[in-house]
Formats: C-alpha cells, structure tokens, sequence
C-alpha cells in the first residue's frame, strides 16, 4: 500500500502536492490577485511586477506623479495620468513656457515679423534640442506666412471670383461678406455633369440668407430661408457651405456673434443622388445663363474676404489655374449713401452699396422725390 504524504513548507501550510510532494501550488490565484500588475508564482509565496504608474504589495495603489515629484514649474498646472503626468502651461511673471514640465521659456515671439493685427505664437519644435518657431495668427480679411497679405475684395456689379474644383471626397467652403442690398447672389455652384446638372445658390432675399437648388436640369428652383436675422446691415457676416459628397447633402451656416441658437443658423437638404466630383464655383456675379436661374436674379455689390475653399485661402495675387479674380479691387471702401435729405424727406432712401433710391410717398416723384403730380 502507497503511503500519501502530506507535504508543507511550514507548519499547518499546505503548499506542494504530490505523492513525493513535487507539485508547487500556483500562489497566483485568483487571476487579479495583482490589480494593475503581472503574477509570479514563488514557492508558498508570490510577487506582483506592477504596470508603471501603480505600487503595493498587489499593484493596488496608484502613483500620484504630480504629487510625488511635482514636476510642474512656473506656476504650471499638473494633471495626474496612469504612469504620467501632464503640465499645463501658463505665462509666469510675462513670460511663456513649455516643454514636459513647463520649464522651457518660449522667446520665438520677440521680434517677430506678424503684421496687420494678427497674434503671434510660439511653439516648441523639439526640448532636447532647444528649437522653437513662431506662426502668426491672422486677423480677418488676411493671410500669408505673416498675415501681410489681404484678403478683403472689394465687388461691384460684374465682380466675379471663379473657382475650379475637383474632388471626389466632402468639400468647405466659407467667406465672410458685407452688403445692403436685400436680394442678390453671394455664392452658386454648378456640377459639370451634363447630365444631372445639379445647381446650388446662396442668396439674400429680404435681407435673409437663403439657399437654393436645384437639380436635373429642373427649371425649378427650390428654396429655403433662414428667417431667424437680416443680414444686409453693412456688417461682416460669417458663411460656411459644407457639401457631402456622393449624396450631395448641402448645409449653410451663418456664424459669429449675430447667431444665436434661438433665431436658427443653419440650412440643410439633402440632395440623394451622386454628383460629379468636377464643378465650378463662383462669387458674386457669373455668367447669364447662371445668373437667370437664381432667385434674386442680381448680382452681389458689396464686399467679401477670407474666401475659403478647402483650406485654401484666395486672394487677389494668387497666381493659379483653378481661380480667376474679375473686376475686383483690394480692400473695402465704403460711403454711407443714404442720409435724412437723400429723398428730399418725400420718400424712403434704400441703400444699394454703392449709390442709393427713392421709394418716393404719393404724390411725390422724381430721382430724389422732389417732384409732385396732382392728385
């Protein structure tokens, strides 16, 4: 008869099995005996190899970084991570600094060569090496390296910005734009498929934004109006066109300050048919046959800048194929045109941008509502 023994490695403790007690019991048991660690069985014993960031005899505490070793200078804020930390850097006593522990003093501002209005920011390139550089920020109605280039066109009647675009993926469209007049096209597109010939616009009427389509060669125009605010008080007013592609879903955004979520800012449709990736663009005027197929039937006399298409900014001295700038001129001027005697205080002076008329009160009439008939 095998006589079993029973085997220990202290007293009372039973740790190895076996017939000649050679079975080492696996101490790692249960599996997250170690919470934030690995297992390694000893003999009646174990050892947890904790993940970086966690201590304790089972990994069970985790290292606070920011309080061990508060490595945050500069009056930095630290931010407790896994095995981490994170310094969030502040400007301390006028100056800035960056780096893993806010210690690196940012100087790549000074003297820098940022122009019209813009803000210059300096950035870290690599803290070992002590690189930095500096990017200016651009104010509206500028662009280039150092925002000396301006953006700011100025459009009479005929003024045309052409763009040809070819993408097969979603495309971006924004610009900023100021006028008085109460209907005019700001902004149309038109497929080059000459077969589904999907046709957009982005107009005013009454003074209100508005987007129309229409598609397959249809001479009806659908229409929607963000009716929330007027828009043709002479102020920059804020446009982003998104288009999706294949489904050709159109949203307008109107941004800025003089949207709120109360009035409404922003127009969707969705098209649901796939569009040719190639098709053109154009601001302010484009050709009559275009032209006749909008709502206001009226081209845009006004200003617009930071003309943005896919991220890339147009301007007056861009030297490309895909744009054409006609009749156009660099800046903004602007006259106020209608004062209290414009109408010869008979009639009502409507503002057209660049000139005014007289909406004159019976029985007055004329150019400025200084002649009468009788009744």
């Amino acid at each position: 008869m095998i006589k079993l023994l029973k085997c220990y490695t202290k007293p009372f403790v039973l740790t190895i099995l076996g017939p000649d007690c050679s079975e080492n019991i696996d101490d790692c048991v249960p599996e997250d005996i170690c919470n934030n660690g690995t297992c390694q069985d000893k003999l009646n014993d174990y050892a947890c190899n904790c993940y970086k960031g966690f201590e304790g005899d089972n990994c069970e505490t985790e290292i606070d970084e920011c309080d061990r070793y508060q490595p945050c200078q500069f009056g930095s804020m630290c931010k407790d991570l896994i095995g981490d930390y994170d310094c969030e850097c502040k400007t301390f006593n006028g100056k800035l600094y960056a780096g893993k522990n806010c210690s690196f003093e940012l100087t790549a501002c000074q003297n820098n060569m940022c122009q019209n209005g813009s803000t210059c920011k300096a950035n870290l390139i690599n803290e070992t090496e002590g690189t930095q550089e500096y990017e200016c920020l651009c104010a509206d109605g500028f662009t280039g390296r150092y925002c000396n280039i301006s953006t700011i066109m100025s459009f009479k009647h005929g003024s045309q910005v052409t763009a040809d675009i070819s993408s097969d993926g979603d495309v971006k469209v924004a610009f900023q734009f100021r006028t008085t007049l109460l209907d005019t096209v700001l902004y149309s597109w038109e497929s080059r498929d000459s077969i589904s010939k999907h046709f957009l616009t982005v107009e005013l009427k009454d003074g209100h934004l508005m987007l129309g389509y229409h598609k397959n060669s249809s001479s009806l125009m659908s229409e929607v109006i963000l009716s929330g605010i007027k828009v043709n008080d002479a102020l920059w007013k804020s446009v982003m066109v998104d288009v999706s592609m294949p489904s050709l879903a159109i949203t307008i955004s109107l941004t800025g300050s003089a949207c709120t979520k109360s009035l409404g800012c922003e127009i969707s449709v969705i098209g649901h048919q796939s569009v040719s990736p190639n098709y053109v663009s154009y601001f302010g005027s484009m050709p009559t046959q275009n032209l006749l197929q909008t709502v206001s039937n009226v081209s845009f006399i006004g200003c617009m800048q930071d003309i943005t298409i896919n991220e890339t900014r147009l301007h007056l001295g861009m030297d490309s194929a895909e744009q054409t700038f006609k009749d156009l001129q660099e800046g903004c001027p602007r006259e106020e045109q209608c004062f209290p005697n414009s109408c010869s205080r008979n009639g009502d002076c409507i503002d057209l941008w660049d000139s005014y008329k007289c909406d004159c009160y019976r029985p007055h009439l004329g150019t400025i509502c200084n002649e009468s008939k009788s009744l």
